[in-house]
């Protein structure tokens, strides 16, 4: 045993080291600052003094902001991640947002921030009907690094800076949304070690003084920022725009990088060069992170890849012009390949650039268009879930309605889930269409009256035995992704919402049978190459894990936070998660639970119901809700908190039963208990008992309130 534990720390220690040198090898960028969660309120017009008006829509939206976070998830998305590693510190708040799961999300180190007792902060955004932003920020924890003993938390903070700093870093960014001694502690170490200091003007309304100017090298304000630093209410040409910049400079300031807006971006460099970048041609919905998305473009291009400070200037103006085309802070940062395919654009002769650039708006003018759509429906069929419960989309195994002594092919087993109250058709592939053509597929569900609601992987067991993504051969492995990328084709063929990949037999029986790290990168590898390729990029792919199957008992991915994990290591945002009851319930876990846990990362693409007595190795399959009541009505209700809006799929095996009727109960019974969970949410009794952990008054509550 001692053996055993001595290699088992000399294995840590070595995976330790190896981890640690990647890291050393890799440029660092630093962001100190605020991280925060936004509230976009879309407004026609600002409300006047002492006037009060109503929001232009009947919801708010939510989403990770903060110029601190903006930046470093702008960096860690535009950087080459196999070369550079971002870095945020700040101060986490202590409440329900776990804003730091959204850092994680883009692989953002994040582990030397600091904690505080307060609530993150949040930012009120206004939003007018032409994109323009108006912010009100609440610091809340972003205010809070020097709380209590302010010497020793300055103290506290130099050491921490000088930690991160030691790291080999390149590069630190700072803004104004945090304590201005927290600034001054970051740029004393930044000094220390000799690494470049870029300074965002936003934030907290208040003057700079000479000192810090003259310690940075970068000063970065946008045309407002630079009136009010400066007292220089005219800004309206670039002579007066530089005129400005140079006041600062005679203060001590370097560089001065103005972004205008629409007018684009003009530095003025120590040795007195101006670079003007006209802005790019964009369609205005959101300018919130627009300057955050440029700056951080800038600083890639200069200090993480050594480019020339116009190719720094052009990358943030294609940057920011790609930020304003979408709603939301962390939305709207661009991707290093939509940043690579618009510059793509600005090459070859005038009339190309103006015809790549119009394909360019008209594609984003679609997709605004799109999600203002969705965003519809989404509270349309909101209103009719919260005062109906009638919205609720179910769709059940096809494989299920074949009826004893009434065989028959795809298009047969569609016509029987006719009339059942079913919305949806989920087809395996390639079992279930192969063969078989788009139009006939398509015309046997209108006659059905459903619709195609995901297409279903199931990798042909005698090529795939050995694994599908996990397979040793990368031959195999190519065809188990052209597999996937086909039901791509056919997902947007049907207009289905998701493609589904089971990887069933992505695991291993015995012990020392494989090698989990390098079968791990290749399942990773391999929803990245299907989530970024032409067939898949605009479809959502989704992993349905299994902790165990008789094809192999140990899966590669055996519970719902190690899907969440592999989630994150793909890190695109088309990737998310299907979860299975009847999976989770074999797994050993509370499937509420793990719903919770997928919907806060906001991964959450599907549901599939069923039940189980979780007997060992076995998948029951059985009707919804009929072994575990109280653990369905859990469920659903954790499904209603995270707010999840997808179609709930029964994957049940009526082996003895007739399958319409199994199915239709299972419909009546998903209602009911849904039903009763949003009572359970209106009474507004179980969170009090939920902080108590009172168990007992739980379960009286469950028997006197909701009849369980």
């Amino acid at each position: 045993m001692a053996g055993l534990a001595l290699a088992a720390l000399f294995f840590e220690a070595a995976a330790v080291g190896e981890r640690q040198r990647a890291a050393a090898s890799k440029k660092r960028a630093v962001l100190v600052g605020s991280i925060n969660i936004d509230i976009t309120i879309p407004i026609a017009r600002l409300p006047d003094r002492e006037e009060t008006i109503v929001s232009s829509e009947p919801a708010v939206s939510l989403a990770t902001g903060g110029k601190g976070a903006n930046q470093a998830i702008a960096l860690a998305k535009i950087a080459d991640e196999d070369e550079v590693e971002v870095e945020f510190v700040g101060v986490l708040g202590t409440d329900d947002y776990k804003l730091e799961l959204e850092l994680a999300r883009w692989g953002i180190r994040h582990d030397r921030c600091f904690s505080s007792g307060l609530p993150s902060g949040q930012g009120y955004v206004m939003l007018d009907r032409s994109g323009a932003a108006t912010s009100i920020v609440v610091s809340g924890a972003n205010g809070d690094w020097l709380g209590g003993d302010t010497a020793r938390r300055r103290k506290d903070l130099a050491e921490r800076f000088d930690e991160v700093l030691l790291d080999g870093s390149v590069l630190m960014m700072l803004q104004q949304e945090i304590p201005k001694d927290v600034n001054e502690e970051a740029v004393s170490a930044a000094r220390r070690h000799g690494v470049p200091i870029l300074l965002d003007a936003g934030g907290e309304d208040r003057p700079i003084d000479d000192a810090m100017l003259a310690s940075v090298d970068f000063f970065c304000p946008n045309e407002s920022e630079l009136r009010r630093l400066t007292g220089q209410n005219r800004t309206g040409s670039e002579e007066e725009v530089v005129e400005a910049a140079r006041s600062l400079q005679q203060r001590g300031a370097a560089n001065v990088l103005v972004t205008l807006g629409e007018r684009g971006i003009i530095l003025v460099t120590g040795e007195g060069r101006v670079v003007k970048q006209p802005a790019m041609p964009a369609v205005v919905v959101d300018a919130t992170a627009a300057g955050d998305a440029a700056r951080a473009a800038f600083a890639s291009a200069v200090f993480l890849e050594g480019l020339t400070l116009e190719e720094g200037l052009l990358k943030a103006a294609a940057a920011g012009s790609l930020a304003v085309s979408k709603q939301g802070a962390v939305p709207s940062l661009p991707g290093r390949g939509e940043l690579a395919e618009l510059l793509a654009h600005g090459r070859g002769s005038s009339e190309a650039k103006l015809q790549k650039v119009a394909v360019h708006l008209v594609d984003a003018m679609q997709e605004q268009l799109e999600t203002m759509l969705e965003a519809l429906r989404r509270r349309v069929r909101g209103w009719l879930r919260e005062n109906q419960g009638s919205d609720l989309r179910f769709a059940s195994r096809l494989n299920s309605m074949r009826l004893a002594g009434q065989p028959g092919g795809t298009l047969d087993l569609v016509k029987r889930q006719a009339g059942l109250g079913l919305d949806y058709v989920f087809f395996n592939y390639p079992q279930h269409l192969e063969g078989l053509g788009k139009g006939e597929v398509l015309r046997a569900l209108k006659e059905a009256g459903l619709r195609a609601g995901a297409i279903c992987i199931r990798f042909p067991l005698e090529v795939y035995g050995l694994g599908s993504f996990t397979h040793p051969s990368e031959d195999v492995r190519e065809r188990a992704r052209q597999i996937v990328e086909q039901a791509c084709g056919w997902a947007r063929a049907l207009g289905a919402e998701d493609v589904v990949v089971w990887p069933q037999t992505d695991g291993y029986d015995y012990y020392f049978q494989a090698n989990y790290t390098a079968m791990w990168q290749r399942q990773v590898e391999s929803f990245r190459k299907v989530a970024d390729s032409s067939a898949c990029k605009r479809v959502k792919i989704s992993l349905e894990w299994k902790p165990t199957d008789e094809r192999s008992r140990f899966s590669n991915v055996p519970s719902t936070a190690a899907a969440l994990l592999l989630v994150r290591e793909v890190g695109r945002e088309n990737m998310g998660l299907t979860l299975d009851v009847g999976h989770m319930i074999l797994a050993g876990e509370n499937p509420a639970q793990s719903v919770e846990l997928v919907g806060r990362a906001n991964k959450l693409f599907g549901i599939q119901l069923g039940d189980a007595y979780s007997r060992l190795g076995a998948e029951d399959g059985l009707a919804f809700g009929s072994t575990n009541p109280i653990a369905a009505l859990e469920l659903m209700y954790w499904l209603q908190e995270v707010d999840y809006r997808g179609i709930y799929y029964f994957d049940t095996f009526p082996e003895n039963e007739d399958p319409k009727r199994e199915c239709q109960h299972n419909i009546r019974r998903a209602r009911h208990l849904y039903k009763r969970a949003r009572e359970a949410r209106r009474q507004g009794t179980l969170p009090q008992l939920q902080r108590a952990h009172d168990a007992l008054s739980i379960l009286q509550l469950l028997q006197d309130s909701l009849g369980v």
